[in-house]
């Protein structure tokens, strides 16, 4: 929240004890580039241990770099995964310890 306004959020859920995917991370657009998803994404991390996977566009390119900067790495890629337009998803894990 900024000024009383949602201006980002992380939708997850656990896969099991120690895995967990994120669904979504999202940042209205007025409030990008203030490293609010970056304070989300780490803040999960921290409160979560063990392995964390999503799916982005091939094409997203700012989201691949955040998550590449947070420790996220490329583990697969989902051919046709997305739709209007069709996309590849490009699958990566976090694992701590």
């Amino acid at each position: 929240m900024v000024d009383g306004e949602l201006a980002s959020f992380l939708a997850w859920r656990a896969v099991a004890d120690d895995e967990f995917e994120i669904l979504q991370l999202e940042t209205i657009p007025v409030f990008r580039r203030q490293g609010l998803a970056r304070k989300l994404l780490q803040t999960f991390i921290l409160q979560n241990r063990g392995n964390v996977f999503l799916e982005v566009r091939e094409s997203n390119v700012a989201a691949r770099q955040l998550y590449q900067s947070a420790g996220f790495t490329e583990i697969a890629r989902r051919r046709e995964y997305y739709s209007s337009p069709c996309e590849d998803a490009i699958v990566l894990r976090f694992r701590s310890c």
